[in-house]
């Protein structure tokens, strides 16, 4: 736990204190919420992934999340904040064989094709209506 001497804005931090700060750069400073309300809620239902895509709509970006469940569904749900669109799912997606519920490990948006497992982010075929 050496002291590293300097007289700068850094001066007096350890050795430990400096790494830290390299290994958990994105935790160093505070992120503000833009909202005080929740983005989604689900009751009886823990999350245990997320990822998020930013999608160019006609006149905005959207922030549509992907978010992984205990129970090895992914839903897929929509953040903005058109207060008539706020938190909105557009749908979940079984992914594991019937009868099997493992929680989602892992969860990662791939624009391309080279891994094993793959959902294409846009299903819209799957629906008759809007």
């Amino acid at each position: 736990c050496g002291t590293v001497n300097d007289s700068g804005p850094g001066g007096n931090l350890t050795e430990r204190s400096l790494q830290d700060a390299q290994r958990l750069f994105l935790m160093s400073e505070v992120v503000q919420p833009i909202s005080t309300d929740p983005l989604v809620m689900q009751d009886n239902i823990r999350f245990s992934r997320l990822a998020v895509d930013i999608v160019q709509g006609r006149d905005t970006l959207y922030h549509v999340m992907y978010i992984g469940t205990e129970y090895g569904t992914i839903m897929k749900a929509l953040s903005t904040t058109n207060k008539s669109l706020h938190g909105c799912y557009l749908e979940e997606m079984n992914i594991l064989p019937e009868n099997i519920q493992e929680p989602i490990l892992n969860l990662q948006i791939l624009h391309s094709d080279s891994r094993v497992l793959k959902i294409p982010l846009e299903r819209c075929s799957n629906y008759k209506n809007e």
